[in-house]
């Protein structure tokens, strides 16, 4: 009974951390899909947003039971690592490898992923040799939807300029060149800004 009531009390301890590991990911993703063209089929490329919800993902692209439709599912673990699964619709021969592929066939994937804080990768098996192929997928945070988007700061030439969300870098900012020297000076009250 003592051993039962101590599992009970570390579980207690540890289940907030191990849900709030993968919680981190949580947020809107722009997911890419690339399938690139392998011998007579075509290669194509869509983008779709993602939700990370809980540690868990949920994408879809098209309209649910039509061809061309494609659903991506599966829990973030805390370290980023996640193990996908996609489900679909063929929409047309020419994108779709296989022997008896057709349109209006349904179709499955397992997806290994990795994430980190603002970027992930995955990878769909070549799946039977020479019949499949192999598919990539980027996904990139994208900001809260109360956080303007990123835009160039003002003063700046296009060849210097950074770019930083709208609300996080402020004023201080000049930009100087000179036949001798180039240079760009800018504080910043908060924030992060990316080249």
């Amino acid at each position: 009974m003592r051993t039962i009531r101590l599992l009970v009390v570390i579980a207690l301890i540890f289940l907030p951390a191990i849900s709030f590991g993968s919680e981190r990911f949580d947020g809107n993703w722009l997911t890419k899909l690339i399938c690139p063209p392998k011998g007579n089929t075509e290669g194509y490329t869509w983008q779709f947003v993602s939700v990370i919800q809980s540690g868990s993902l949920h994408g879809e692209r098209g309209t649910a039971g039509q061809p061309g439709y494609f659903a991506i599912d599966g829990p973030i673990a805390g370290d980023g690592s996640a193990k996908l699964t996609a489900n679909g619709i063929v929409g047309s021969k020419e994108y779709a490898r296989g022997l008896f592929v057709r349109e209006g066939a349904n179709y499955t994937w397992d997806i290994k992923a990795q994430f980190q804080e603002m970027t992930g990768t995955g990878t769909k098996g070549q799946g039977l040799g020479i019949v499949g192929r192999t598919c990539t997928f980027e996904f990139t945070k994208q900001p809260p939807a109360n956080t303007p988007a990123l835009r160039p700061l003002s003063n700046c030439t296009p060849r210097s300029a950074k770019l930083c969300y709208a609300s996080s870098c402020f004023a201080t900012l000049t930009y100087s060149s000179t036949a001798s020297s180039n240079s760009f000076f800018a504080s910043f009250s908060k924030g992060v800004c990316a080249t």
